[in-house]
């Protein structure tokens, strides 16, 4: 179809670097061809995803179904360029070549003057960056077959009260789309070269096709620069968003500045709020509340509107996703800097501390440590039940172990060793062995008290045991023995004796195992801690005989049962216990009652780990009895646990069970 060149055509030039949107530009497409009357298309993503590109070229492509003309208005959500809509109204009555002196002076006259001379016509009208519904309506063309094609500078969810409207969402480039557009950029034999360096750059740009074209102009504009030395400059964080700049028209901190001064008052500084440090890039309203001291409605209130503006990204039980970019961005803003921003970032690093402080109360609260090293840490009310804490610790884990990083740039020995202490309850039950090495390595690195020294081998010792790494294991509890007996702790030392023994055992050394474990038990009896006792005579007994080792279990559980503390799960791991002794006796049915009891805690306290221990009992008890199948099944079922845990020392244990009974197929 030929195009009438006398008509108005104001659109841009089509991007060639434009990728990866296909689907949403057929859905553009289909509102084209299927449509009655005016359409309205609305391109909504987050600040340089690309909308304005996009729409772009879906304007090209839509081009021959509207030959009377096309217009274009770069609104105040653009990039900075400031318009109104009188002004927009007089421009594109001019491109329609009405005489200056007939245009009306008031807005609504231009608006009638306008609809009526477009009523009926075959047009495109794009609205670039509309930052409200009324200003959408007021450069609406007259009822005809038109395109009104949209950038959202500000949501718009409310012009379909009144409209027929097609919401398109973009999201930020996947990555074969991201190397595809870097490839246009700088050369695809240079992206080939370089691709570790290109991923990292890619990485660093958040997906976001505005940061990439910077790059991709920076590398082709410069005769030193790289794609190495580019991914090395971006790994700055602090000088990242700036070095995303290249003028206006290629500019990551011109497409946030201009989103950022479109929000509302709360709005704004809950987004400064979002470049505090410590941040994982994810982050909740009460940590927010507490961080800003506002009330966490208006909080709320001012996150959905960051949501809205697609700045975050909403999770459920009011939590947000923040790009990494954004929280570059909001923690270079000079609003909100100096003493303001340290009392916020204190009183964030205060919440967190006093979550975890609470959470260890609840889900551990005859644990002795916190109280003996760190007297300080008083707990409160923060959370109603064991459960609810260990929600809170899932939800915040990527936080909290921000946090000990944090504390680690800061070298804060202080609050290192405290981080440790607090969280190894959570990392124990949930197995969160990768976050305990992490913070632990950190802490060990800047810690010199010998007693916290030596509780913090212990852990580590312990993590390395249950991924059966028995050599780094028995190093850590040395360690870790060596120091508390350097400040004469039996407490530590009974602690670290126990974990020695239990690798000693691990490894079949049978005699020396029971040896450390004895001296473990005699550790504790001198402490008095009857808890202490209970804990040192379940491990002493998995090296006796099973008459003996029945004694010291029926006597661990009776501690525990008695205890004014929920102890159910070592109820249970004695119970796994009472199990595996009475299949050495051959009494499986006794033994698999006892297992069963043990699963089912251990499954409803979500304890996975523990769930995969008792179920290979229950196997080893099939076995015994000659019920292959059922063992079989057992084994397959811990099997799973294990490999989903990554714990390769059981797993490879209880494949060869499953290969000892036949079983060819197991995961």
């Amino acid at each position: 179809m030929l195009i009438d060149t006398s008509v108005p055509d104001q659109i841009p030039g089509k991007n060639h670097n434009h990728v990866n949107q296909d689907l949403t530009l057929e859905r553009g497409m289909a509102v084209v061809r299927g449509g009655d009357g005016n359409q309205i298309v609305v391109f909504s993503g987050t600040p340089g995803v690309g909308k304005t590109a996009t729409a772009i070229e879906l304007s090209h492509r839509a081009r021959a179904f509207f030959p009377e003309g096309r217009l274009f208005a770069r609104l105040s959500g653009g990039l900075e360029q400031p318009g109104t809509e009188a002004e927009v109204l007089k421009d594109f009555l001019l491109a329609f070549r009405e005489r200056p002196e007939d245009i009306p002076d008031r807005l609504d006259a231009r608006r009638a003057r306008f609809q009526t001379l477009t009523a009926g016509r075959r047009l495109q009208v794009f609205l670039d960056g509309a930052t409200s519904a009324s200003q959408v309506r007021t450069l609406l063309p007259g009822v005809g077959p038109s395109l009104v094609i949209v950038t959202e500078g500000r949501p718009l969810s409310t012009l379909m009260v009144d409209n027929p409207v097609t919401f398109l969402e973009l999201a930020p480039l996947e990555d074969d789309a991201a190397v595809e557009l870097f490839s246009r950029l700088i050369g695809e034999d240079r992206v080939a070269a370089e691709r570790a360096e290109v991923d990292e750059i890619i990485k660093l740009c958040g997906h976001l096709p505005i940061a990439l074209c910077v790059v991709g102009a920076m590398i082709t504009r410069s005769r030193r620069a790289t794609v190495a030395s580019m991914a090395t400059r971006l790994g700055d964080e602090r000088r990242r968003v700036t070095r995303l700049s290249l003028d206006d028209d290629l500019s990551v901190t011109s497409v946030f500045n201009a989103a950022y001064r479109l929000l509302g008052d709360s709005a704004q500084v809950c987004y400064r709020a979002l470049g505090l440090r410590p941040r994982s890039g994810e982050i909740g309203i009460p940590a927010l509340a507490a961080a800003l001291e506002m009330p966490d409605y208006e909080v709320l209130d001012a996150m959905t509107e960051l949501a809205d503006a697609r700045l975050v990204d909403e999770l459920e039980d009011d939590r947000y996703v923040v790009r990494e970019l954004v929280a570059l961005h909001a923690e270079q803003l000079e609003d909100r800097q100096g003493s303001e921003r340290s009392a916020e970032t204190a009183r964030l690093l205060d919440f967190y501390r006093q979550g975890a402080i609470d959470a260890d109360a609840m889900i551990a609260p005859l644990r002795p440590w916190r109280q003996s090293l760190f007297p300080e840490l008083i707990a409160g009310q923060g959370h109603d039940t064991p459960d609810r804490a260990r929600q809170w610790l899932r939800a915040e884990r990527a936080n909290l172990r921000a946090v000990v990083e944090y504390a680690h740039e800061l070298d804060r020995q202080d609050l290192l060793a405290q981080w440790c202490v607090l969280l190894w309850p959570f990392y124990e039950k949930e197995k969160f062995l990768d976050d305990l090495f992490a913070t632990h390595r950190l802490a060990l690195r800047k810690v010199t008290a010998p007693q916290t020294r030596s509780l913090l081998h212990t852990q580590v010792g312990y993590a390395h045991y249950w991924l059966r790494e028995l050599t780094d294991a028995a190093g850590e509890f040395e360690r870790a023995v060596a120091l508390a007996c350097e400040v004469g702790s039996p407490e530590l030392e009974a602690t670290a004796s126990e974990g020695l023994g239990l690798v000693k055992l691990a490894q079949g050394r049978l005699d020396e195992a029971r040896t450390l474990l004895v001296r473990s038990l005699e550790l504790a009896k001198d402490t008095g801690d009857v808890r202490r006792i209970a804990l040192a005579e379940l491990h002493l007994a998995k090296t006796e005989a099973p008459s003996r080792a029945l004694e010291l279990l029926e006597h661990a559980e009776a501690v525990f049962v008695g205890l004014d503390a929920d102890e159910a799960e070592n109820e249970a791991k004695v119970l796994t216990w009472r199990g595996r002794k009475l299949i050495e006796l051959g009494d499986y049915g006794t033994a698999r009652d006892l297992l069963r009891r043990a699963l089912d805690t251990m499954a409803t306290r979500g304890r996975r780990f523990d769930e995969a221990e008792a179920l290979t009992a229950l196997g080893a008890a099939a076995s015994g009895a000659g019920e292959t199948r059922q063992a079989i099944e057992h084994y397959q079922e811990a099997l799973v646990i294990y490999e989903g845990l990554r714990f390769t020392g059981p797993a490879e244990a209880v494949r060869a069970e499953l290969t000892a009974l036949g079983d060819t197929a197991s995961p």
